[in-house]
């Protein structure tokens, strides 16, 4: 990746060195999108309104211990 892109998108990581992330643990995913477009729906009253989009990721987020039997959710919508 390095040489492809040469240095242009390389950011110093901020994961922890000495922390093998292959290890069990429980990890905080943020996802954020280009320009904070809402592409995955809306906060309405309160309330999250998913789009097209998020519900699909909502629908593939719930399936990943169907393909991971040790992986745990922690949080839902």
């Amino acid at each position: 990746m390095v040489q492809r892109f040469h240095d242009k998108y390389r950011i110093p990581s901020i994961r922890l060195q000495n922390w093998d992330y292959g290890w069990n643990g429980n990890y905080f995913i943020t996802i954020c999108t280009a320009g904070h477009e809402p592409y995955f729906g809306k906060i309405s009253d309160r309330r999250v309104e998913l789009s097209e989009i998020g519900l699909f990721s909502h629908q593939f987020w719930m399936e990943i211990p169907n393909h991971f039997l040790f992986a745990e959710l922690d949080a839902s919508l």
